[in-house]
């Protein structure tokens, strides 16, 4: 099976998308199979500071007219693409139907937000509801895209693990590091503080100086590549609502998930459900008004972190929605398509 990826990552866009198809190459790379990544110079760059980065990469212009595009692709690449992977808000249905017509089969990437899903070959939406009419949607918590490092787990006892961490994906793009931390700093809290900044975080800087003010025990890891082991680490997560909390899901780690995107909304309402994590909404959240909503979400995590019964029973839930392999799912799924 050759896939080929259509993918960006940057600052404004973030990582997610990235690490999705990520986990989806790791996949195909251990059953055999060839995943390509069309790149541009700003998502190259990124890919290269993963040390578990699977697939090769190939220079690709997003800029330039979809049918130019496709003969670039097509320069490139020798012999038949299998599947088509789409993963991106930028791009809609007049986007891949292009590809599509040239008889590119194509797996979109979707959370909720694209129209015209229909028009795609095959739909992967882990946060909506499974649907069992058709194979061309592949829903529910079995197709959860997670890396490597997130097989084999066994997260330790909630009590044991000495960190609250403060993780807002790879990129932060509104800096909502930044007002978290500058409220856990005026808290003046002695329990053990994990800092976790992506590769695109523009506010390195100002977050160094920031840490440089306190004697607080507070830890700032970035570029973090062991998220996992991070998270197996971690009491209380402080989060962005994204792909992270498949992770926390995944190590059972109690979380506080902020949602800053209009995609996240979905799959935090049914996390929210599970019982395992709370919510904030700060999209479009006044600068006036997002100190108070950090304030609010310190003072929850500082009341939970003195909560055991409720953060175990917070993990119990985690567990029981684990679902730590749907890549390896999507991949068997793809192939029963091809037989």
């Amino acid at each position: 099976m050759v896939a080929v990826f259509i993918v960006q990552a940057s600052a404004a866009i973030g990582m997610g998308h990235l690490l999705r198809c990520l986990a989806f190459a790791q996949a195909l790379n251990a059953d055999g199979h060839r995943a390509i990544f069309l790149v541009d110079e700003t998502t190259h760059a990124l890919a290269l500071q993963r040390r578990d980065w699977v697939g090769e990469l190939l220079p690709h212009d997003y800029n330039a007219p979809v049918e130019e595009q496709i003969q670039q692709c097509e320069q490139q690449l020798n012999g038949a693409v299998d599947w088509l992977i789409v993963d991106g808000y930028q791009f809609d249905s007049n986007y891949w139907l292009a590809w599509r017509g040239r008889h590119y089969p194509i797996v979109l990437f979707d959370d909720a937000v694209h129209a015209d899903i229909d028009t795609a070959d095959v739909v992967v939406n882990p946060a909506a509801m499974p649907c069992k009419t058709t194979n061309n949607y592949c829903y529910g918590e079995k197709f959860r895209l997670l890396r490597d490092e997130f097989s084999n787990l066994t997260p330790s006892e909630v009590a044991e693990r000495p960190f609250l961490t403060i993780n807002f994906g790879g990129s932060d793009p509104s800096l909502l590091t930044l007002d978290v931390v500058r409220q856990w700093l005026e808290q003046e809290v002695t329990i053990p503080l994990q800092v976790i900044t992506g590769p695109a975080f523009t506010g390195l800087a100002k977050l160094k100086t920031l840490l440089a003010t306190t004697s607080l025990p507070i830890t700032h890891i970035h570029n973090a590549q062991n998220m996992a082991d991070i998270w197996l680490n971690t009491r209380i997560a402080i989060a962005a609502a994204g792909g992270s909390q498949f992770e926390l899901c995944a190590c059972a780690t109690p979380a506080i998930l902020v949602v800053v995107a209009d995609n996240q909304q979905q799959a935090t309402q049914s996390a929210v459900q599970q019982g395992w994590c709370s919510s904030y909404d700060m999209r479009d959240t006044a600068a006036n008004r997002r100190s108070i909503c950090a304030q609010h979400i310190i003072h929850e995590a500082l009341a939970l972190w003195h909560s055991p019964e409720q953060l175990k029973l917070m993990q119990s839930r985690a567990l029981a929605h684990f679902a730590g392999n749907g890549a390896q799912q999507l991949v068997t799924h793809l192939k029963k398509l091809m037989a």
